[in-house]
């Protein structure tokens, strides 16, 4: 499995389930503040959206690894994927986000979504 993977697994596996916006830009913070760039974003209005981020998420619900419900996405499956000397570094970063922004509603996330974008521009 890829870092891609890897970082949506770990994600969805503390979250349980999530909305698909929620967890895009929670996965937008710990791909930026991690500084893993796996994936490619851009902004769409305050919303980060990524090609490659969807496609993981209907490769993961090909393989069973995560079910797909309207809008709503809940891990199946409880085993991370192996991804390599990068597992302890990811599961740092989605800790830290979490403990940061875990509480956060969907347009606090936004925001700061959009902040990052914007610095990293």
């Amino acid at each position: 499995m890829n870092i891609r993977q890897c970082i949506v697994a770990m994600l969805l596996k503390a979250l349980k389930v999530s909305n698909l916006d929620r967890l895009g830009a929670l996965c937008f913070i710990i791909d930026n503040l991690g500084s893993f760039d796996a994936f490619n974003w851009s902004m769409e209005g305050d919303l980060p959206i990524s090609s490659e981020f969807i496609d993981v998420i209907e490769e993961m619900a090909r393989m069973g690894s995560v079910k797909v419900n309207g809008s709503s996405i809940a891990l199946i499956s409880e085993d991370i994927p192996d991804c390599g000397w990068l597992l302890e570094r990811v599961k740092s970063v989605v800790d830290e986000v979490l403990a940061k922004y875990g509480h956060m509603e969907l347009t606090e996330l936004m925001d700061e979504a959009a902040f990052l974008y914007q610095d990293k521009e």
